[in-house]
């Protein structure tokens, strides 16, 4: 309760002091929503027993949920291989799906016209993956993004990609930056190979 009230005079203070900038207010106005989802999601986590946590869920079941979870917010989905019969840990995969998605979202700030993806693919299990076609990340970033927490750029919340490829090691998965390029900015998720 305390954190939505402080969101909410933040909200005020904000839209003070862009009152001035038509671009400052547009920008706002579209990372408040952001804003407000991500913290909804990590409420709803916190008061999730931790039974649920280890939950596996069919794999069809849970993508489902994500096509519902962002529908209308043309995020484009795409699924190969048969998902049917195949199980995944829903907290680890609905964390770091929503961590992928809204800062693939975010970028649309910065630019018009930024097409984001959500793939699975499902060959020897199921591999999550988000793309968009925003610019590439700069390589010194890249190079510490999942192995440490790096200061946001204003598309993220900074630790969160961190906290996710830690979430994913603990339950036996990988989370990368398979693909960095401009025009082509690629996260994967899968399960970690057997050493």
């Amino acid at each position: 309760k305390n954190l939505l009230q402080s969101l909410n005079a933040l909200c005020a203070v904000a839209r003070q002091e862009s009152a001035g900038s038509p671009a400052l207010l547009a920008l706002i106005r579209r990372q408040l929503p952001v804003i407000a989802q991500r913290l909804s999601s990590t409420l709803e986590r916190l008061h999730r027993p931790e039974s649920e946590s280890d939950e596996q869920v069919p794999a069809l079941d849970w993508w489902q949920s994500l096509m519902r979870q962002y529908q209308g917010q043309e995020v484009e989905f795409e699924a190969s291989g048969e998902l049917a019969g195949l199980r995944v840990p829903r907290a680890l995969f609905d964390s770091v799906a929503d961590n992928l998605l809204q800062n693939a979202l975010a970028k649309r700030g910065y630019g018009a016209g930024l097409r984001v993806l959500a793939s699975v693919r499902c060959e020897g299990g199921v591999e999550l993956r988000v793309c968009d076609s925003g610019h590439a990340v700069p390589a010194e970033l890249a190079r510490t993004l999942l192995r440490a927490p790096v200061p946001s750029s204003g598309t993220g919340l900074g630790i969160g990609l961190y906290q996710a490829a830690r979430h994913a090691e603990a339950k036996g998965y990988r989370l990368s930056l398979a693909a960095n390029r401009d025009g082509e900015v690629c996260f994967a998720l899968r399960a970690s190979e057997p050493a």
